[in-house]
């Protein structure tokens, strides 16, 4: 997705009140950590030399290995701490980008959840929205009791 399709969406989620909702669980398949995108500030890593200079501030970034490209030319990763039966061999030590996936964020930079991941991203709208939509509206009548 380029830049101004990933800026359009974002406009219209927020001029229409909406975020992203997360539901379901990790199905501890392994999926997620085979075709990772990596983002440095606001952009996806793109060359060896970037993820090079990447690890090199943040070291833990090491565990990961270059597996390929996706189909805009992002480079795509495979971690090498993933065991056969798709768990993390070090959980207790993974990075920040493996504690917080999936990022809600995911829909808006045109990257996609695996298709056997066990959570959705559903867009929805906030209950603080419904709720003053509910209030501002006026409160119906009460019936007339019959004599």
């Amino acid at each position: 997705m380029n830049l101004l399709a990933r800026l359009w969406l974002w406009l219209w989620w927020r001029c229409a009140g909406r975020r992203v909702v997360l539901t379901g669980g990790c199905r501890q398949c392994g999926q997620c950590c085979q075709q990772i995108q990596i983002q440095q500030g606001r952009s996806w890593l793109r060359s060896r030399r970037q993820f090079r200079t990447l690890v090199r501030r943040q070291p833990e970034y090491d565990r990961f290995v270059i597996s390929g490209r996706d189909g805009s030319g992002c480079l795509l990763f495979c971690c090498r701490c993933l065991q056969p039966d798709g768990r993390c061999g070090d959980y207790a030590n993974r990075p920040d980008i493996c504690r917080q996936f999936p990022d809600r964020r995911l829909p808006q930079t045109g990257a996609r959840l695996p298709a056997s991941c066990g959570y959705q991203l559903q867009l929805a709208r906030p209950f603080t929205a419904h709720l003053a939509r509910s209030l501002s509206r006026p409160s119906p009548q009460p019936a007339k009791e019959r004599s």
